[in-house]
Parts: structure tokens; sequence; C-alpha cells
């Protein structure tokens, strides 16, 4: 379930980019990194700006940790 989520958020973000040379990868196990050519730290904060509500509509619910007494 958890690679089907990722990938799900990654094709999601994917989608949601504007530009075609930008780009979203998978980065270790369940990190995305997204490759954006040619964008200065004012537009990356852009399209993070823009990309965080797609993420988190398309994130799993995580289930709430039981902590043992």
């Amino acid at each position: 379930a958890g690679d089907a989520c990722v990938q799900a958020v990654a094709q999601a973000v994917q989608q949601a980019m504007v530009r075609s040379t930008d780009m979203v990868a998978r980065y270790g196990g369940e990190e995305l990194v997204a490759v954006l050519p040619d964008t200065d730290v004012a537009g990356a904060a852009t399209v993070a700006a823009a990309d965080a509500p797609t993420a988190r509509t398309r994130s799993a619910p995580r289930e709430a940790a039981v902590v043992g007494s």
C-alpha cells in the first residue's frame, strides 16, 4: 500500500507541473524530489506551495500510533 501511495502522489504532483522540463522522481523509500531546471528559490517556493495541496489530497491517511504503557 505504501508504494501505491507514493506512486499516486508522484503522479498527481507530476501532472500539476506546468513546464515540460519539470519532473518528479522518487528519492529513497518514501521521499519525492521535484527537479525544476532554471528555477530560482522564489519559483521553487511557488511550485511547492501549488503542489502541496495536491500531495496532501493524494496521500493515504495514517493510522494513529499506539504507545505502550
